[in-house]
């Protein structure tokens, strides 16, 4: 009970400190406290997920580059603030639902049989279908990256319903570690996702597919299982990072619309040009999210471009008629080069339509959800897939800002695969 009580003291402590001085290098300094120090509190799943985060504010916040210019020291301090309310529900749900230090925990793998095999070849059909259908009408999106952004959105959600699958088979009793396995059950459902241009969509259901096989090792792993994970996570690191590369790279070629990356490194870097070319396609990215939140915060944008929060304004697309996404309605306030929209991240998102303590309170519900799954991820298949899902979707939508209802597609997809063969079974 001492590690849960600890990190939610910490999160109060640093959070009050961030309230109380207004110190750039100060609230650097609490940033870097509040993401490193408590990590030792932590049980395995809740010190990955604070990981993830601290990983993201620290590449997005801290000065690598003068992109995007200076960060205000009250943007510094929201930070700050988030990194706390991420780590007190993190705190909050290891005290609510600690096991008591028991390890031998039965675990129950998800059923596997031919049922579930129609299942996934159904879906992954319409997966491709639509794939064919979105080529035919707009061309090959792989290298045409914004000709994405004229899908529209039942097409695109269609086309990637595919890429949840492989969560399922890794947290059932089917799953080897085979390479005829993972080509049909884990590469097949990826691509279609993967050919629309959705790079991070697929490299976040891989970071899925390794947290069930992590859960499935720690509770009855096999003699040799740990050392082929840590191969797998060591091959997809530089795979991961290939994979955001080569999608910026081609997006900064010499149209005319975005800066190369050569201009890039003229105007935003100090430091040699090959250590640029490697920073680049992670930092700016991050920057970027980081940067609209601070033009948000410096300059009081708010939206009035729809009366539903932008937070939720992606919900509304689905409906008849001509309908605004969160991210196009924010460009045409902050103003943008591009035809797609902005993507100022959840603290931005959040702060346009509310104030600073419902933000607050809406990090760390989400953040609890995350974190209280992964506790339970540990007894059934079912919960470590769900749990799985909750972390990539909130990486995701820690990192976009406004809500999308592909997260709630995902669920359903992964509960069809779930639930679809056991009542057919009934039957």
């Amino acid at each position: 009970m001492f590690r849960p009580a600890a990190a939610v003291g910490i999160s109060f402590v640093i959070g009050l400190a961030s309230l109380a001085v207004d110190l750039s290098w100060v609230q650097y300094l609490l940033l870097f406290v509040i993401l490193a120090v408590p990590l030792p509190l932590l049980e395995p799943k809740g010190r990955l997920f604070f990981l993830l985060v601290g990983v993201y504010v620290a590449l997005g916040v801290l000065p690598f580059s003068n992109y995007r210019g200076t960060l205000a020291t009250a943007t510094i301090s929201e930070y700050v603030l988030m990194s706390c309310a991420v780590l007190c529900s993190i705190g909050i749900a290891d005290f609510m639902f600690d096991r008591g230090g028991r390890s031998n925990i039965e675990y129950s793998a998800l059923s596997w049989g031919t049922k579930h095999v129609y299942v996934f070849a159904f879906i992954c059909t319409i997966s491709w279908l639509f794939l064919v259908k979105v080529y035919g009408q707009h061309g090959i999106l792989l290298f045409n990256q914004f000709g994405r952004f004229d899908v529209g959105s039942y097409d695109a959600y269609l086309v990637k319903a595919a890429s949840y699958l492989p969560l399922y088979f890794v947290a059932s009793r089917r799953f080897r570690y085979k390479l005829r396995d993972f080509l049909l059950y884990i590469l097949m459902p990826l691509l279609p996702t993967l050919l629309i241009g959705s790079r991070g969509g697929v490299l976040m259901v891989l970071l899925g597919v390794c947290c069930v096989v992590y859960v499935r090792i720690s509770v009855h792993g096999r003699p040799g299982d740990a050392s082929r994970l840590r191969r797998v996570l060591v091959g997809l690191i530089p795979l991961g990072y290939a994979v955001v590369a080569l999608g910026f790279f081609l997006r900064r070629g010499s149209d005319g619309v975005y800066m190369t990356p050569s201009e890039l490194h003229a105007a935003y870097f100090n430091t040699p040009i090959l250590v640029s070319y490697l920073v680049m396609p992670i930092h700016l990215g991050l920057r970027e999210t980081v940067g609209l939140t601070n033009f948000i915060l410096e300059r009081g944008v708010v939206n009035d471009v729809v009366t539903y929060p932008l937070f939720v304004a992606d919900f509304y697309t689905l409906q008849a008629g001509e309908q605004i996404s969160a991210g196009r309605a924010l460009a045409s306030v902050v103003g943008s080069v591009a035809d797609g929209g902005l993507t100022p991240g959840l603290l931005g998102a959040l702060r346009l339509d509310f104030g600073l303590s419902l933000s607050l309170i809406v990090v760390m519900l989400l953040s609890f959800s995350v974190a209280a799954t992964a506790r339970l991820a540990e007894s059934r298949g079912l919960w470590t897939m769900l749990w799985a899902l909750t972390l990539i979707q909130f990486v995701q939508l820690f990192h976009r800002g406004f809500a999308k209802p592909e997260y709630l597609m995902a669920y359903m997809v992964v509960l069809i695969a779930w639930l679809v063969p056991r009542l057919v079974l009934k039957v």
